[in-house]
């Protein structure tokens, strides 16, 4: 009978044990997204307040950020793997200590921070006094922990943090918000070739920017079969008739038209950039749908890389074909008093940043969240710049398609070159994400 009654009250003990335990974990996990998504808001702000972040400084930044969040929480999730020896280069040497008492939203915090403080150096005074703030209220937040958990959950985020912006420093963009418009690039010069643009005549944007590394070895040049259409001034060409198209179409472009220009222009110092712009639709998702941390983790991370990618190999192209924008041909050969919705942003045509975030953007969102929901996109309702007006969706696929066009538009992108580059952008998706794999076999 004793012994009945101490394997009876051992079994509640270890019952009551395994109880506190998933209390611990579930307060753990709730506490990281809550840390994860403030400071999602606050790199969001921070990519629209510091100087020299260009769309491509943008992306970059996004995904090394959405990198370090999910390799800082994965161990909460024993299903999950991290991203070391799937990625370009990434070989992480930190991780948990067995038997050692880690505060996952200790670490979460500390590598949020750090990172944000490496990727934003540039960012306003006001601004880095803000992050401090968000840095400290988070932290008094957290449980009271041990004297050695703190110690060992420092130590730990410190050195994933540094190990994180180590790898980045590689790529071959570190301190690319510094470096937009390099001195050493020529432009070429042909008939066909880009030439500085309307209105501000700037220097070529990242010119160098299609040799750095990607996340995926296997996204660059998986768009070498992507060309455009050849130069000519023809009237029977089809070159010809594609900046014809647009001189029609601007004869005509409703207010409505101009709107969804500027709503999708996500200009830098005004908006989070395109990547900005598909993170905030990202974050609404999963609000909207109660995604868990472990797949918003996933989701970000994914996002991030994918962007990445489709930036490079975008900018890549762009600067091997060197195509001319519309305002510039169109001004010569056809119609000299031409001009466009948005301004031309400075770099060559061919293809569309905007079209391949589009296009790779949307293949991830819709392998989280189906392409059967509609949704209402409220990233511009902030601004008083632009008509910022919430716009509604039927699905993923229609947003992706508006965004694309939205270019057209603008008068910056022929028809021709969105259509292509929302194709291509969506090849990088796919094999994004059939190469990386988040859950353990």
């Amino acid at each position: 009978m004793r012994l009945a009654k101490e394997i009876i009250l051992l079994c509640i003990s270890f019952f009551t044990f395994s109880l506190s335990v998933l209390s611990n974990r579930a307060q753990d996990v709730a506490k990281c997204k809550e840390i994860h998504a403030s400071w999602l808001n606050e790199a969001l702000e921070l990519t629209r307040q510091t100087p020299g972040y260009s769309a491509p400084v943008a992306v970059r930044t996004f995904s090394y950020l959405s990198i370090a969040r999910y390799e800082a929480s994965l161990e909460l999730f024993p299903e999950l793997q991290s991203l070391s020896g799937q990625l370009s280069d990434w070989k992480r040497t930190t991780w948990m200590t067995p038997h050692e008492s880690i505060s996952y939203p200790w670490v979460a915090n500390e590598v949020n921070f750090e990172l944000i403080k490496y990727f934003y150096v540039n960012m306003p005074p006001r601004s880095a006094e803000k992050i401090k703030v968000l840095y400290d209220q988070l932290k008094s937040k957290l449980k009271k922990r041990s004297k050695k958990q703190i110690v060992v959950s420092q130590n730990y985020a410190n050195k994933l943090a540094q190990e994180t912006i180590a790898w980045s420093k590689g790529d071959g963009a570190d301190n690319c918000w510094n470096t937009n418009f390099p001195s050493d690039f020529k432009e070429k010069e042909c008939h066909g070739c880009w030439t500085k643009t309307f209105p501000g005549f700037e220097k070529a944007l990242q010119p160098y920017w299609g040799k750095n590394r990607p996340m995926l070895a296997s996204n660059v040049f998986l768009c070498e079969d992507l060309i455009p259409l050849d130069y000519s001034t023809e009237p029977h060409s089809e070159f010809f008739q594609e900046n014809q198209k647009m001189v029609d179409f601007y004869r005509g472009i409703t207010q409505e038209q101009r709107d969804i220009a500027k709503f999708w222009d996500d200009s830098p110092g005004v908006s989070g950039t395109p990547v900005g712009h598909l993170y905030g639709i990202a974050f609404q998702f999963g609000v909207d749908n109660k995604l868990s941390l472990d797949k918003e983790l996933q989701l970000y991370a994914l996002l991030g890389i994918t962007l990445n990618d489709a930036v490079i190999e975008a900018w890549r192209l762009k600067y091997k074909y060197n195509v001319i924008r519309p305002i510039s041909y169109i001004q010569k050969h056809i119609e000299p008093t031409f001009n466009t919705a948005i301004p031309t942003p400075p770099f060559p045509e061919f293809p569309s940043g905007h079209s391949f975030q589009a296009g790779a953007g949307s293949v991830i969102l819709k392998f989280f969240f189906s392409d059967s929901t509609s949704f209402t996109d409220q990233t511009n309702v902030f601004r008083t710049d632009i008509n910022g007006t919430a716009r509604r969706y039927v699905n993923v696929s229609a947003m992706a398609k508006e965004m694309s066009k939205s270019r057209f538009y603008g008068g910056i992108h022929f028809d021709h070159t969105l259509v292509k580059s929302l194709e291509f952008g969506q090849k990088i998706g796919e094999n994004t994400l059939l190469q990386l794999k988040f859950v353990k076999p």
